[in-house]
């Protein structure tokens, strides 16, 4: 089953203008995908605006993963620390909805680490 960690895009200017976010989430993902055989993908997610922000976005990703005949996937939220409007209604909602569209009925998510005392 792929692993698809969604994160909120943030414009590519700002990544060529030197910041390291889409670095650290590529590392936080490769260091958790150390201990798991699954296939994964990084998407991003949240884009708002006209200007080119960090590719591939989710919506692209999933659509791609239901074309390739993908039938069951977890998404795993893993820049948001806690359920918020990008995890309750963009993925739980319209992300949930596009993957079944596409074909991906074994759809599920990963909670956001919330208060859980080992996160705290």
């Amino acid at each position: 089953m792929p692993i698809l960690f969604s994160a909120h895009s943030i414009p590519a200017s700002i990544m060529w203008g030197g910041d390291s976010y889409p670095f650290e989430i590529a590392s936080t993902v490769y260091a958790i995908m150390k201990h798991f055989p699954n296939p994964y993908r990084i998407m991003w997610q949240s884009k708002v605006g006209k200007q080119t922000w960090l590719q591939p976005s989710t919506e692209f990703s999933v659509k791609h993963l239901g074309e390739q005949g993908v039938k069951e996937a977890c998404f795993v939220p893993i820049a948001f620390t806690s359920e918020h409007l990008e995890t309750l209604y963009e993925i739980d909602m319209e992300y949930m909805a596009l993957a079944r569209e596409s074909g991906i009925t074994g759809i599920k998510r990963c909670p956001a680490p919330n208060d859980h005392p080992l996160f705290l």
